[in-house]
């Protein structure tokens, strides 16, 4: 699985860290969603830059490769450096954490988990049930 790692080997110069603020002020990407097709992910992003301008972002993971196949951002800056911009690092970090989050859940449903003491586990249907407890 991609990490931060390999987005700062992707980026060039101030890029990484530009995309780390974006990522973390949570309100600029405003828009983000995941769709599997096939072996791969295929993440989208609307991502506000300065001014009134925002940005497109589209993102193709191989799972299968474990890399990044296509990466676009129609912001300037992408066509005009070498690596990544940072929307590009942006939305790849809100991704790993995307995917942490779902594989945790996972993990979570499968070896059931206690929270503020409900047990909870995963149904036939693959939804989250809580386990019932019988009170003496």
């Amino acid at each position: 699985m991609i990490d931060e790692r390999d987005v700062y080997e992707m980026a060039s110069g101030g890029a990484y860290s530009r995309g780390v603020q974006i990522q973390r002020s949570y309100w600029k990407i405003e828009e983000f969603s995941v769709e599997t097709e096939g072996n791969s992910d295929v993440v989208r992003a609307v991502v506000a830059g300065s001014g009134d301008n925002h940005y497109e972002v589209e993102i193709t993971y191989d799972a299968i490769v474990d890399e990044a196949k296509d990466i676009f951002c129609e912001c300037p800056a992408f066509y005009s450096y070498q690596g990544i911009c940072k929307h590009c690092v942006a939305v790849l970090l809100e991704y790993i954490d995307y995917k942490g989050r779902n594989r945790t859940q996972s993990d979570n449903l499968r070896q059931g988990v206690s929270r503020s003491n409900k047990e909870f586990y995963q149904g036939d249907d693959g939804a989250a049930r809580k386990m019932s407890r019988k009170v003496p």
